[in-house]
C-alpha cells in the first residue's frame, strides 16, 4: 500500500517502489501484522483473563465469609474503659506564675498516694507500686510501709481486701504548702490529700472517702530554658549550688484514714 492509501501495484518495478517509499511502507505493515499485532492481542487477552480470575477469587472469598460452616458464638470479654486508660496531657502548673517546685511536688504527691492506696492482689502491680514508694520515701517511711503490708498486720490490705476486693482511688485533690529550711537548705512540705476509694469485687462495687497526710522534703528547683535544675544549700560557702543526681522528693511521714463508711468488711 502506497503512502496515499492505494495498494502497491505488483507490476511496478522494484526500483520505483523503493524510490517512492511504497516498498518500506509495505514492509512495515507486513511486520506489524505478522509480529506486533498478535503480541498485543495475546497480552490483552492474558490481562483480561487474570482480571477475571481475581474478581472471581474475591467473589468466592466474600461468598464463603457470608456462609460459615461453623456457628459462631458470642463471647463477652471484660476490658478496661478506653476513656480512662488512654494517656492524656495536662499542664504541670495550675497557674502560669506557680513555682516549679510546687508543681512537681503536687504531681509526685498525687502519684505517691495512688501507689500507696491502690491495691489489687497482683504481684506485678504491687512490685511496681513498691518501686515508686521506695524511690520517694525515707528509709523509715518505707520500712513502715512494708510492715503495714505484712499479712500479720490485721489492718493490712492483704487481710482486709485479699483476693476478693481491689481498691482504686480517684478524684485526688492535693492541698500543700512549702517552706525553705534554713538548717538543711531544702524545702520542707506538707500536704493534705483527699480522694475517693473505689472498691470492686464479686459482691459489687463500693466507695468511700479517704484522706492522707504527708510530710516531705525536696531540694530547690529552678526552671531554665533547657529544663529544670536542682539547687541545694552549701554549708561551706553558704551559697546555693546546682546539683546532679539529687533526690527530687522524699516522704518522711505518711498517714491515711477513711472518712466515710463504705469499705468492704
Amino acid at each position: 500500500m502506497s503512502p496515499n492509501g492505494n495498494k502497491i501495484d505488483p507490476l511496478t518495478p522494484a526500483p520505483e517502489q523503493v524510490h517512492s517509499g511504497e516498498y518500506f511502507e509495505s514492509a512495515r505493515q507486513w511486520y506489524q501484522l505478522l509480529y506486533e499485532t498478535p503480541v498485543i492481542e495475546r497480552s490483552m487477552a492474558i490481562f483480561i483473563a487474570a482480571l477475571c480470575l481475581l474478581i472471581a477469587f474475591i467473589a468466592l472469598m466474600t461468598l464463603s465469609s457470608l456462609y460459615p460452616l461453623n456457628q459462631t458464638k458470642a463471647v463477652f470479654v471484660e476490658n478496661n474503659a478506653i476513656g480512662i486508660n488512654v494517656p492524656t496531657l495536662r499542664s504541670l502548673k495550675e497557674s502560669p506564675n506557680e513555682p516549679i517546685s510546687l508543681s512537681i511536688a503536687r504531681i509526685i504527691t498525687e502519684r505517691y498516694v495512688q501507689s500507696r492506696e491502690n491495691f489489687a492482689f497482683n504481684r506485678n502491680d504491687l512490685a511496681e507500686q513498691d518501686r515508686l514508694v521506695y524511690h520517694h520515701s525515707s528509709p523509715q517511711t518505707f520500712q513502715a510501709y512494708r510492715l503495714w503490708l505484712q499479712p500479720n498486720n490485721p489492718t493490712s490490705p492483704v487481710n482486709t481486701l485479699g483476693t476478693i476486693w481491689s481498691r482504686q482511688i480517684s478524684n485526688v485533690k492535693v492541698d500543700m504548702a512549702l517552706k525553705p529550711s534554713a538548717e538543711s537548705g531544702v524545702l520542707e512540705g506538707s500536704a493534705k490529700v483527699s480522694f475517693t476509694n473505689n472498691f470492686r469485687g464479686a459482691q459489687g462495687n463500693k466507695s468511700s472517702q479517704g484522706e492522707a497526710s504527708i510530710n516531705f522534703i525536696m531540694p530547690i528547683l529552678v526552671q531554665e530554658a533547657e529544663g529544670v535544675r536542682v539547687m541545694q544549700y552549701n554549708r561551706t560557702n553558704k551559697r546555693l549550688e546546682f546539683l546532679k543526681n539529687a533526690i527530687l522528693f522524699q516522704v518522711v511521714g505518711y498517714n491515711s484514714s477513711n472518712l466515710t463508711a463504705g469499705a468492704p468488711q
